[in-house]
């Protein structure tokens, strides 16, 4: 799922959670974590015990807006609203069986839910009462909400909406009034005593709308700006959502007491994958104190982490023993169950020569060989240097004169008969028995090697070129990136190709080189946080994906949901964590 979540609902039947982001409505399994489908639209509306949900179209060219109504939770739709271009969802029965439309200093639309039947048009005496100097108006964010009981009416009101006012829809008497906004993002708990606002973008507040408290109790800072609230059913803990993808969670009995930013949302930039699937290796470059990461793969847990450094690229031994990972200019081996360094490998520029484009000798990526004696690291000297696992030494440096930069890519032949590098100049397959290279493509930068060694993709800019590794003989140009492609894989059966790039990870059919489904994790190409890099599990169908807001798994099969919309081509069919 992006990561910028713009809206969540969790009903008090606590079976599933509905969010909003990128135009759709993501419905997920609370307790396994499972998503259950999507909805095209934004969330409107639901129902206080999760029997429906009201999502909206984008307007048409007359204005109007369609608004379907589904029921919960198989998402089959039960009936449509033709709203207004400016009306908004002001209360919804606290059985769920209609809900109000309208806007300011206009009457209020009563719809019979979940079929969407109009019921009744009425203005209560909260929508048109003054209070000093203060008409009930607001902006053209349309900033009001009400409780779930429909006993009272809030509106950001005053110079510049500076502040949120409390109206009793009974009396029209004023109950409280904060000097505070509600901000673009507000939420009301379902008992209907707390009011949360965002009066600063990256503040959470909390108001008391029954007037027992009549200043704002402020929650505390966040990383990012806030995008979403949800209230628990029993009204006592609050979780937000950020743009950074953190997940905090007050608990409004002692707030600051437990707020929880998401331990897995740091920025990561390589993943690998045990050889069993049970688990996946992740390495993180921000900063000199980076780690190695071993998630479990089914719960996404935290087993272990090990090292101290700015790590990049990562592989694991074939038989999961070991993991190396590139640290500026050394290699560093560790043992996976105990977390022990191995090795320490330097990879220093050779005596005699210079580097023009950096001070070190960057690693940029590794390789393991099939039977995990040796591993070879490309570097950015132009050079890819051979290993040893068992000795901590250095084999062998392979060069070639059509390479004139740094070596950015190296794969291994599945029999060990071959590697394949790649650098400023193009792609060199170099034959191991032998000795001997040979230059296969000049266009392409290598990316990665099928699961039987016959292929090699590359990318030219955004595109993807797949070619015969014996002959360089090109099948297939993948197009659909946007931005410069970083890396790909291949599925262990070798069906299947997952690519990362600009805000997106796509996965391509190896056969006819279609695009079968497309991730969309953020909503800028340009943004840096894009994906890294991805791996694939060794079911062929979960696919883990690194980037500067954590690490993702994703179940790639589509699923369907409702009156069948349809995921495979816009969303992942499950994601077990960090969505």
């Amino acid at each position: 799922m992006p990561n910028r979540i713009h809206g969540c609902v969790l009903p008090s039947s606590g079976e599933w959670l509905a969010t909003h982001a990128a135009g759709a409505v993501w419905v997920w399994d609370v307790e396994s974590g499972d998503l259950r489908g999507m909805f095209d639209g934004r969330l409107v509306a639901a129902a206080p015990d999760g029997a429906w949900l009201a999502i909206g179209e984008p307007r048409t060219t007359a204005g109007r807006r369609r608004i379907r109504l589904h029921r919960m939770p198989d998402g089959r739709l039960s009936g449509e609203l033709d709203a207004g271009p400016d009306d908004k969802p002001v209360a919804t029965a606290p059985d769920g069986t209609w809900l109000a439309l309208g806007r300011p200093a206009q009457p209020l639309a009563l719809y019979g839910m979940p079929d969407g039947r109009l019921l009744d048009t009425t203005a209560p005496a909260a929508r048109t009462v003054t209070a000093d100097d203060d008409a009930f108006d607001v902006d053209g964010n349309e900033r009001f909400v009400s409780a779930p009981d429909a006993s009272w009416l809030a509106a950001e009101t005053g110079p510049r909406q500076s502040r949120t006012r409390v109206w009793d829809t009974a009396t029209g008497e004023v109950r409280a009034t904060f000097a505070c906004p509600l901000g673009p993002v507000h939420a009301v708990s379902p008992d209907g005593s707390w009011l949360a606002a965002t009066p600063e973008e990256t503040r959470t507040t909390l108001l008391d709308a029954t007037g027992g408290r009549s200043a704002p109790v402020p929650l505390g800072e966040h990383n990012s700006p806030v995008t979403s609230y949800a209230f628990s059913p029993d009204s006592a803990r609050l979780a937000v959502g950020c743009q950074d993808g953190t997940l905090w969670l007050w608990d409004l009995d002692a707030p600051g007491a437990a707020e929880r930013p998401d331990p897995r949302r740091v920025p990561l930039s390589s993943c690998a994958a045990g050889p069993d699937g049970s688990w996946l290796a992740t390495t993180d470059n921000n900063g000199p104190d980076g780690r190695i990461t071993i998630w479990d793969a089914v719960t996404g847990d935290r087993r272990n982490a090990f090292g101290s450094g700015r790590y990049s690229s990562c592989v694991v031994a074939p038989d999961g023993a070991w993991l190396a990972a590139a640290d500026r200019d050394a290699v560093a081996i560790w043992e996976v169950t105990t977390g022990r360094l191995l090795h320490r490998i330097e990879c220093p520029v050779r005596p005699g020569e210079s580097l023009l484009s950096a001070a070190t000798n960057h690693v940029f990526d590794l390789a393991a060989a099939p039977d995990g004696a040796w591993l070879a690291a490309a570097c950015e000297d132009g050079t890819v240097r051979l290993l040893d696992v068992a000795t901590g030494q250095e084999r062998e440096v392979l060069e070639h004169p059509a390479i004139t930069g740094r070596m950015l890519r190296c794969v291994v032949a599945p029999d060990a008969s071959w590697l394949a590098y790649s650098g400023l100049g193009g792609t060199v397959v170099h034959d191991l028995p032998s000795g001997t290279s040979r230059k296969v493509d000049s266009s392409s930068r290598l990316l990665g090697i099928s699961p039987d060694g016959s292929l090699l993709a590359g990318a030219n800019g955004p595109d993807i070129c797949v070619w015969v590794a014996a002959t360089g003989e090109t099948l297939h140009v993948l197009r659909g990136h946007t931005h410069p492609v970083k890396t790909c894989a291949w599925s262990s059966d070798g069906t299947r190709l997952a690519s990362v790039g600009d805000h997106t990870v796509r996965v391509w059919a190896a056969d006819t080189g279609e695009n079968e489904t497309t991730v969309r994790l953020y909503a800028d190409p340009d943004d840096s946080r894009n994906p890294m890099d991805c791996r694939w599990l060794p079911d062929g169908r979960s696919l883990a994906v690194t980037g500067k807001q954590g690490l993702y798994l994703f179940e790639t099969d589509p699923v369907r949901i409702g009156d069948g919309n349809a995921l495979g081509n816009s969303a992942p069919a499950a994601a077990r964590w960090g969505s």
